[in-house]
């Protein structure tokens, strides 16, 4: 269909990216549940790549091991491979043009759809508010992840090293040239069970008094942002 469109050297990578001389321009995805599939494919037309690496901050070890540098690295816009007909359309006439050549007709006013009704959209809604509008069903659900953030701080370098699961802090350790004023185990100990949101974080350090830990004054906001850097 889109080599019809000017694509060439598209070919299928791994068991779910769609790629043009190497860089992904089209991913999958898929769940059975009982009797019934569920699959969706996205189509990188004309994206905005800092946005896309702002939204996704995808793994730097993810990244690494496939020899790049970075994400722009890794994938293309379709538009960039397209016949010249194509390459000054809208995200919108684009998809319009890829629907009409997936039914096979010639105006888009020609496929039939599907319209909600009011009252499917309130249900829609409700299902949003109960189930998935949350902090449990968007973060909660995390695989566990680990990782270390280093940095200069005004009482020395510290370095911080976390295991996060289901969106929470698990373990944390703390270390670095600084000198302790306590045993930094009471306050690693204090951060397991936080959520891994900002204004969480945020208070939990409040109500540590993490000055109190150092001999040196330490600034709460510099250690967040190291946490979640």
């Amino acid at each position: 269909m889109i080599k019809d469109m000017g694509i060439k050297n598209i070919m299928q990578s791994g068991k779910n990216d769609l790629t043009i001389n190497g860089k992904k321009v089209s991913g999958a995805a898929m769940l059975k549940e009982e009797n019934i599939i569920y699959g969706g494919y996205s189509l990188l037309y004309d994206i905005d790549l800092d946005a896309m690496i702002l939204a996704l901050k995808p793994s730097r070890k993810k990244i690494e091991s496939k020899g790049i540098k970075s994400i722009n690295q890794r994938v293309d816009k379709l538009k960039n491979h397209l016949n010249e007909q194509f390459k000054k359309l809208t995200i919108f006439e684009f998809k319009d043009e890829i629907i009409k050549r997936l039914m096979n007709v010639e105006k888009i006013a020609d496929v039939e759809r599907y319209v909600l009704s009011n009252e499917q959209w309130l249900e829609i809604d409700k299902l949003v508010d109960q189930k998935y509008k949350n902090w449990e069903w968007v973060y909660g659900l995390s695989p566990c992840y680990q990782y270390n953030r280093e940095a200069r701080l005004e009482i020395g370098t510290m370095n911080i090293s976390l295991i996060i699961d289901n969106g929470k802090i698990k373990s944390c350790k703390i270390s670095g040239d600084f000198f302790a004023t306590k045993d930094l185990t009471i306050f690693e100990k204090s951060l397991e069970g936080t959520k891994m949101i900002k204004q969480d974080l945020k208070i939990k350090l409040q109500e540590l008094d993490i000055s109190s830990y150092f001999l040196k004054k330490i600034d709460n906001g510099q250690l967040l942002e190291l946490i979640l850097s």
